[in-house]
């Protein structure tokens, strides 16, 4: 089996992509209504009040966000319906970004060490396997020899950094230093545990978007 098979079971958010008669691409949301053995039956691709018109032997790609990564499924309209449409498996497949430089905004507190003495406690704006950013109210200068600890997934990673940049920002609340940091010791299991992290939290961000879409144009429909 695929590795994106199990996310193409039925109400199953996915987007669509597809061309317009400019030749312009549009992304549409949809679900799988049901898996054959050589076809998929999916819902009529939607953003609010449009609807994607596709016909019979048309090309499309799908886009399924997964704890896995974003995968491309290339497929081909069979057959159309009054309320569905029935398209070919993929053809072909792939991830269709680089899995070490995915970056999320995840929220995750972290323990930063200077020179072996000082140690901040920050939360991270955003994370991936090869680094790092954070506010902080202390400089931290790009000389200084830094180590980092954290937890994804239920367990901790330690790594020692380097800082790329540090810049002063004013806030309401007063000024603090947006610091970027490059992960330089983190291991391979470790890389993995923060990956599969990243992709978790952008699977669940992105499908909460897709599943507002719909509620939202449920809503309206009934309202109608």
């Amino acid at each position: 089996m695929e590795d994106y098979a199990k996310y193409t079971a039925a109400d199953r958010s996915f987007e669509i992509l597809v061309l317009n008669s400019e030749g312009q691409k549009e992304r549409y949301k949809s679900k799988f209504l049901k898996t054959g053995d050589d076809f998929y039956l999916i819902s009529m691709p939607k953003y609010r009040d449009k609807i994607a018109i596709l016909n019979a032997g048309q090309n499309v790609n799908l886009y399924l966000y997964t704890p896995e990564g974003i995968y491309n499924l290339r497929c081909t309209v069979l057959e159309v319906y009054e309320k569905y449409y029935k398209i070919s498996l993929a053809k072909n497949a792939e991830r269709v970004q680089r899995r070490e430089y995915i970056r999320v905004n995840l929220r995750v507190p972290m323990k930063v060490t200077v020179d072996g003495d000082k140690t901040y406690d920050v939360v991270t704006n955003n994370l991936c396997a090869r680094g790092c950013e954070f506010y902080c109210k202390n400089d931290i200068s790009v000389n200084d020899r830094i180590s980092v600890k954290f937890k994804v997934g239920g367990k901790t990673v330690e790594t020692f950094a380097n800082v790329i940049s540090s810049k002063l920002k004013a806030f309401n609340s007063g000024s603090k230093y947006s610091i970027a940091l490059n992960f330089t010791s983190v291991t391979e299991s470790n890389i993995d545990l923060i990956i599969k992290e990243c992709f978790m939290y952008q699977a669940r961000t992105r499908l909460a978007m897709l599943d507002r879409a719909y509620d939202e144009e449920d809503a309206e429909t009934t309202e109608e």
